[in-house]
């Protein structure tokens, strides 16, 4: 019999269990260190110990699904860790049924999972449980400082300060049209709900830039905080569709690199939609190498 315990009803200790199962796969001292900065990310509230769902027989542990709801009206989904027992598959399914369940409850819109390789049982119980593989994504990296094409001069990256301006956000939105990265997300959220998901992930208004090129706006990027202030993440970059084929592109990423290296961060990093071709060969010409495969997990929620 599987009973499903969220982290608010679990002792230091069982927390402490659980995360090292989540964290297995890792080598010591980041086992150590990630176990350490999600106990305290639950401390402080920025990780819901209500979504922090276990899957118990009895009295021993048997998976850890962690629901991580994400401004802009959507949840991630960490990978499931199971312990190997006959039970297994009982565990995942209880643990997604719950997870569903509160999903729905929340009425949230979408919620996604970015599975690693040779995870093809858990990927069967996503699908019984309403996800679907939606793509793959391709994690890149370079190293920095990284050399670039000069920008186009009458090309004017104008940075923002304390607020979102309405010509940023209306060339935000105009860059989704006809895009290849996840269009299956096109339509679900309000641009309100967009721009709060991205600025969720990039919270640092001075590394968002708008885009202009001969007195009209033609794109946006968009730059996280680095890891440790060692890598930088470009978190997007998007063209309008009218200015896509010209060069827009490749001159906000030679941007982006320059900005990086002015920063003193020695990486960047980005993900890409495997299918988005165009933009999986403009990064790969800028010098990124691929380091990893994931499939993505998705499942929309129908709202009444």
């Amino acid at each position: 019999m599987i009973s499903i315990k969220a982290g608010t009803d679990l002792s230091e200790a069982a927390l402490r269990e659980a995360l090292a199962l989540l964290f297995a796969d890792r080598d010591e001292e980041e086992r150590r260190v990630r176990t350490e900065q999600t106990l305290e990310s639950l401390r402080l509230g920025e990780l819901e110990a209500g979504t922090f769902l276990t899957a118990w027989n009895t009295r021993r542990l048997r998976g850890v699904l962690v629901v991580e709801t994400l401004p802009g009206n959507s949840a991630s989904l960490w990978p499931i860790a199971i312990t190997p027992a006959p039970d297994e598959v009982l565990a995942e399914d209880a643990l997604l049924s719950e997870a569903v369940a509160l999903l729905k409850k929340r009425r949230l819109k979408f919620a996604q999972m970015f599975l690693p390789p040779h995870r093809e049982a858990t990927g069967a119980a996503l699908e019984r449980h309403g996800f679907h593989q939606m793509t793959e994504v391709r994690r890149l990296v370079i190293g920095l400082p990284a050399p670039t094409a000069s920008l186009p001069a009458d090309l004017v990256m104008e940075p923002l300060a304390s607020a979102i301006t309405s010509t940023f956000q209306h060339t935000l939105i105009e860059t989704f049209a006809g895009s290849l990265d996840a269009p299956e997300l096109d339509g679900l959220r309000t641009p309100e709900e967009l721009l709060a998901g991205h600025r969720a992930g990039a919270p640092d208004l001075t590394r968002w830039w708008l885009a202009i090129w001969a007195g009209r706006p033609v794109g946006v990027l968009i730059l996280a905080g680095g890891l440790g202030g060692e890598v930088q993440e470009l978190s997007y970059c998007g063209v309008v569709p009218r200015e896509r084929g010209r060069g827009v592109g490749q001159a906000l990423v030679a941007f982006s690199l320059q900005k990086a290296a002015d920063f003193g961060n020695s990486e960047m990093t980005l993900l890409v939609d495997a299918r988005n071709r165009p933009a999986l060969d403009l990064y790969l010409r800028a010098g990124f190498l691929e380091v990893e495969t994931r499939s993505v997990f998705f499942q929309a929620f129908q709202l009444s």
